[in-house]
């Protein structure tokens, strides 16, 4: 019996073809995600020994999930949001494996400023994968606009501002900044610094 040469770029092509994902990966996610919100907050009731009502949890992500694969343009939101979601997440961890690599000790999650900090890019991710569909357009490619004598003068003021700041400041002796405290609120952590 001979074996044919298995084509994996042909499979994924036949797959896509079918529909595979267009409609069945964008209907499955919402399925799984609705079902789970449902049966995690039992929002549609309990049975009598209070757990909740799968059948009817079942039944409503179902529909919401073929709603949503009917409506095309929302499936092409669902798929441009979680590539680029996707891509973020994949930095995420392979900076994560650098720090385990080297050393680093976030086995308790990150708190304070670090928190903070990732936060913050966790928003400006989503606001960038997000963007067409928010209306911004191409806002987080306009980097590419500028030409090199406007992107040197733009990195020329950043750095003689931050040496302004970092020369003018004041110590602040025993109070955190602003970003260990928004990583703190983030964590819990109000007003435990030692």
């Amino acid at each position: 019996m001979v074996v044919e040469s298995l084509d994996i770029g042909s499979l994924f092509g036949n797959l896509q073809a079918l529909g595979f994902y267009d409609f069945l990966l964008p209907f499955l996610l919402v399925f799984t995600v609705i079902f789970a919100m449902l049966e995690k907050t039992k929002l549609m009731g309990t049975t009598e020994d209070r757990k909740p009502r799968t059948n009817i949890n079942t039944l409503l992500a179902l529909i919401v999930g073929l709603i949503v694969v009917v409506q095309t343009s929302i499936v092409e939101i669902i798929n441009n949001y979680l590539s680029k979601m996707s891509l973020f997440i994949i930095i995420v961890l392979i900076f994560l494996l650098v720090v385990g690599i080297f050393g680093g000790n976030i086995e308790n999650g990150f708190t304070g400023w670090p928190l903070g900090i990732a936060f913050i890019i966790s928003v400006i991710a989503v606001l960038w994968a997000l963007s067409p569909e928010l209306g911004l357009g191409d806002f987080f490619n306009r980097y590419y606009i500028f030409t090199d004598a406007d992107k040197g003068l733009l990195l020329f003021a950043a750095i003689f501002f931050l040496v302004v700041w970092m020369v003018t400041k004041k110590p602040r002796g025993d109070h955190p900044s602003w970003i260990t405290n928004l990583g703190d609120a983030l964590s819990g952590r109000v007003g435990r610094h030692p």
